[in-house]
C-alpha cells in the first residue's frame, strides 16, 4: 500500500458537536471493494467464489483483530457470515478458547499472569466461567462478561503483534461492529504505517485524556506497536503499573491509549467522524457529515448486520465511498417509503421558545422545520416541536403516552443531493476525507 491514490485540494475545517473535524474538499480516491459488479440475484448475495474479490494482497498489509466474548458468540458467527467473509485474515480474541466458523478463538486472559486474580474481584467470573464451561456449562452474556473485557486490549496488541509482526496496519473491532472495508483500505492507502499512527474516534478519559472508543475501532499503525513492545521484546500488560491501570480502570480501550503515551509519548489522531461508533437508527448527519466517508457502526444487532451486508455488495455498482449522505439509503429511504411518522423518534433535539407557534400542533411543527434554513427533521411530543439541523433515522416510540410524531424535512434533503428514487452514490458528488488530527 505505498502508492498514493488520493486527489485532494482546498482545505476545510469544521466544528461537529464537541469534536473539530479538519477534512479536504475534494477528494478522489481509488475503489477496493466496490459493490458486485453484476449485482445480486433475486436480491441474495451469491455464495462460493463470486464473493471473494477482495483484494488479497492488501490481507498481508492489514491484519484485522476481532474482540470478543464467549456469551457472543452468535455475533462472532454473524460477522463471519457477513462483511467478515471475505477477509480470511481474522484473529479472534475472546475470553475462554473456542472455534468460530473454521477460525480458532484465542482465550486472551490466558495470556496474562496470576498477579492478574489479585485484589481484583472481577478476576474471579473469569475462573468461574473457565470451570462453568469445562463442566459443559453453557455461557451467555452477562454483565461480569463487560467487566472482564477491559482486561482483554493489553494481551491482544501483543498477540496481534506475535501472530503476524510483518502486518502494516493492526485493526482492532468488536463482535457488534459492522465496518465498510472500502472505506478502511481508501483511508489506510493514504497513511504511512512506517509512522507511528494511533487512529480511532475521541472519547473523554481521566485527566483531560483522549482515547479511541473502542465501539467505533482502533487502527494502529506497524511503526507504533513495534515501538510500543520494543520490537517484540517487552509486554505492556506485565508491568505492573499498567496492570494496575487496567484493575483501576473501567475501560480497557483508555487504558490502551494511556500506556501509548506514556511508553511513547503519543496522543491519540481523531479521524471522527469516519470513525463513528454510533448506531445505525441513531446516526446523525449534519451537513457537514454529508459528504464525509463512513467507515463503522456501532451496536449493530444481527439482523441488522445481515441487512448492512446485503445492501452494500447488492446495490448499484458504483466506485464512490460509502458516506453519510448515502447510509440515507439504508436508514432513511426506508421509513420515508413506509411512512411511520406518528409514534416515532427521530431525535430531533432542539426545542423552540416556548411562545413559538409552532408549538399549536403538528402541522405547525412541520411548517417551522420547513421555514427553518437548518432544520431536517421535526418531532412533535407531547405539544412540544422539536427540530434539528442533522437527520437521524430514529425508532419507534414505545411510550405511546409522549404523543410522538417525526417528520423530515424531504425538501431540504433533496437540496442537499438526496432522492429516494436515485441510486444513493449519487446523493454525493466528491467525498470529503478527514485528516487525523491530534487530540
Amino acid at each position: 500500500m505505498h502508492e498514493q491514490h488520493v486527489l485532494c485540494t482546498s482545505a476545510l475545517m469544521f466544528k461537529v458537536s464537541r469534536y473539530e473535524m479538519r477534512i479536504w474538499g475534494v477528494c478522489k480516491t481509488k475503489a477496493f471493494f466496490p459493490p458486485l459488479k453484476d449485482g445480486c440475484p433475486h436480491d441474495h448475495i451469491p455464495p462460493g467464489p463470486t464473493t471473494l474479490e477482495f483484494p488479497a494482497a492488501l490481507l498481508g498489509d492489514v491484519q484485522i483483530v476481532m474482540k470478543t466474548g464467549i456469551g457472543e458468540r452468535a455475533k462472532t458467527e454473524t460477522f463471519l457470515e457477513t462483511y467478515g467473509s471475505v477477509v480470511g485474515n481474522v484473529l479472534i480474541f475472546s475470553d475462554a478458547e473456542d472455534r468460530v466458523g473454521g477460525y480458532e478463538v484465542v482465550d486472551i486472559l490466558a495470556e496474562l499472569p496470576p498477579s492478574y486474580a489479585v485484589n481484583n474481584s472481577d478476576w474471579a467470573y473469569y475462573v468461574e466461567q473457565q470451570e462453568a464451561l469445562k463442566a459443559g456449562e453453557t455461557v451467555g452474556k452477562s454483565h461480569e462478561g463487560w467487566r472482564i473485557d477491559r482486561f482483554k486490549f493489553l494481551p491482544m496488541v501483543e498477540k496481534a503483534f506475535e501472530l503476524r509482526p510483518h502486518a502494516k496496519w493492526y485493526v482492532f473491532i468488536e463482535a457488534d461492529i459492522y465496518y465498510f472495508w472500502d472505506t478502511l483500505f481508501r483511508m489506510l492507502d493514504n497513511l504511512d504505517p512506517n509512522t507511528a499512527h494511533y487512529l480511532g474516534a475521541p472519547t473523554p478519559g481521566a485527566h483531560d485524556r483522549w482515547f479511541a472508543y473502542g465501539g467505533g475501532g482502533t487502527v494502529l499503525s506497524n511503526r507504533l506497536v513495534k515501538d510500543l513492545l520494543q520490537n517484540g521484546k517487552k509486554k505492556v500488560s506485565r508491568d505492573p503499573k499498567y496492570e494496575f491501570w487496567a484493575k483501576d480502570d473501567c475501560c480497557g480501550d483508555a487504558v490502551l491509549a494511556y500506556v501509548i503515551h506514556a511508553e511513547l509519548g503519543i496522543r491519540l489522531e481523531s479521524m471522527y467522524p469516519t470513525f463513528s461508533g454510533e448506531m445505525v437508527q441513531w446516526l446523525q448527519t449534519p451537513r457537514e457529515k454529508w459528504c464525509v466517508p463512513l467507515l463503522g457502526l456501532h451496536r449493530v444487532s444481527q439482523e441488522q448486520m445481515k441487512q448492512l451486508w446485503k445492501w452494500e455488495r447488492c446495490r448499484a455498482y458504483t466506485e464512490t465511498p460509502v458516506t453519510y449522505a448515502t447510509i440515507l439509503d439504508v436508514t432513511l429511504t426506508p421509513l420515508l417509503k413506509e411512512n411511520p411518522s406518528r409514534d416515532w423518534n427521530n431525535g430531533a433535539n432542539h426545542k423552540l421558545p416556548e411562545e413559538d407557534l409552532a408549538h399549536e400542533g403538528i402541522r405547525f411543527c412541520e411548517i417551522a422545520c420547513a421555514d427553518n434554513s437548518t432544520c431536517l427533521q421535526y418531532r412533535y411530543s407531547r405539544g412540544r416541536c422539536y427540530l434539528s439541523d442533522f437527520v437521524q433515522a430514529g425508532d419507534k416510540e414505545e411510550d405511546l403516552s409522549k404523543e410522538a410524531f417525526s417528520g423530515w424535512g424531504v425538501e431540504a434533503l433533496e437540496r442537499l443531493g438526496y432522492d429516494p428514487d436515485k441510486d444513493p452514490s449519487t446523493y454525493c458528488s466528491e467525498a470529503q476525507w478527514v485528516i487525523p488530527k491530534g487530540t
